[in-house]
């Protein structure tokens, strides 16, 4: 609340307000509130982090707990020079169905950062709970080090 008239709250939870008309509408407002707090927790934005270091390039599953859709994805360059070579990353589902288009990072030197910017697909990027999203590294030559977040949202 905005007010400073009213003081922390000190009631333990499970703990019912004195009854009576305004005891009882004060339960009520504090169960609508822990109930719009929880939803808030519940369908909150999730990141999901992998670092790739410089090896040949290999897949990654990230397995969830949760149902969650992909709304973006970045990548940062950990170490030298990815070389003249393709270089790439994407998010697949576990039907091997792109969430979006590869993301290139030829020539980049450590601390380059690159953000999914096409080929967005939400009809794919949408996760259920217990799936995975598996992260495709693609390094035919150079340094492939790099960290990769994906930006969720809870569904």
């Amino acid at each position: 609340m905005a007010s400073d008239s009213f003081g922390a709250q000190k009631r333990l939870p499970g703990k019912r307000f004195r009854s009576g008309v305004l005891g009882d509408a004060l339960s009520e407002m504090y169960k609508d509130v822990e109930a719009g707090f929880t939803a808030s927790e519940l369908n909150g934005i999730v990141m999901l982090q992998h670092d790739f270091v410089d090896a040949a390039g290999s897949d990654f599953d990230i397995v969830i707990t949760d149902a969650l859709t992909l709304i973006d994805v970045t990548v940062i360059k950990t170490s030298g020079a990815s070389g003249g070579n393709d270089n790439t990353l994407r998010v697949v589902n576990a039907a091997d169905e792109p969430m979006h288009t590869a993301i290139n990072t030829t020539g980049a030197v450590e601390g380059a950062v690159f953000r999914m910017t096409a080929g967005y697909d939400d009809s794919k990027a949408s996760v259920a709970a217990g799936g995975l999203f598996r992260l495709e590294h693609v390094r035919p030559g150079g340094d492939g080090g790099m960290r990769v977040l994906l930006t969720c949202r809870r569904t």
